[in-house]
């Protein structure tokens, strides 16, 4: 469970990486506006050649590698969880929480994958971070 701090860190960086992708789409938008001007101006001219308008989509292509790369930030980001998850009924829990306001479950102490250290949920059959099998640590707790 993350931290206050770390819950509005984390939106912070979400709005940062909204913003960024919005200003990329308005200078994609630009260069294939540009683009589309010069292929025009080429061929009233008749002197339409690919190399002319190279640059332009290098641009385009520049761009949308940008776009491509925080769309993937964001979706990390929008996958971590800021809150934990009671494991009788689902509703969400505060850290600091040790009963679940909504049935009285009790907790469970947090557990952690023995391979890479990982805070994992109860209900998880495998680390989120390393994919290693938490199956046999669970039966091992169970036990």
């Amino acid at each position: 469970m993350e931290s206050v701090t770390a819950f509005f860190s984390r939106s912070g960086r979400l709005f940062i990486l909204r913003t960024r992708l919005r200003a990329l789409e308005r200078e994609r938008m630009n260069h294939l506006l540009e683009l589309g001007r010069k292929v025009y101006e080429l061929w009233k001219k008749e002197e339409l050649t690919s190399e002319l308008i190279k640059e332009e989509c290098q641009g385009v292509m520049s761009v949308e590698e940008e776009v491509h790369s925080l769309n993937e930030q964001m979706q990390k980001l929008r996958k971590q969880r800021d809150y934990l998850v009671c494991s009788s009924c689902g509703k969400r829990l505060l850290e600091r929480q040790r009963y679940c306001p909504a049935c009285g479950f009790e907790r469970s102490p947090a557990r952690s994958c023995s391979n890479c250290g990982e805070e994992v949920n109860e209900e998880d059959l495998y680390c989120g971070k390393c994919g290693a099998s938490l199956e046999e640590e669970r039966r091992n707790d169970l036990s």
